[in-house]
């Protein structure tokens, strides 16, 4: 009866072991896919804001070659 009793409290910590670590890989788990949905949500912000500078860039040139096109046929 008593190695009943030890054997049950031993299976009910190897259980409560187990569970704690499947717990904490759980946690894991979904601190791993928090930073990486961030570090995509960053990486798409940065694309943004890069094809937004480029283009501002592009209007600005084309800007400037109009401009320059415009005083040269004031001469």
């Amino acid at each position: 009866a008593q190695q009943a009793q030890e054997l049950t409290v031993i299976y009910q910590q190897v259980k409560q072991e187990y569970e704690d670590e499947i717990a904490q890989f759980n946690v894991d788990q979904i601190t791993l896919l928090a930073d990486q949905l961030y570090q995509a949500e960053q990486k798409k912000e940065l694309k943004a804001q890069e094809d937004k500078e480029a283009k501002a860039k592009a209007k600005a040139l084309k800007d400037a070659e109009e401009y320059f096109k415009s005083i040269q046929k004031a001469w």
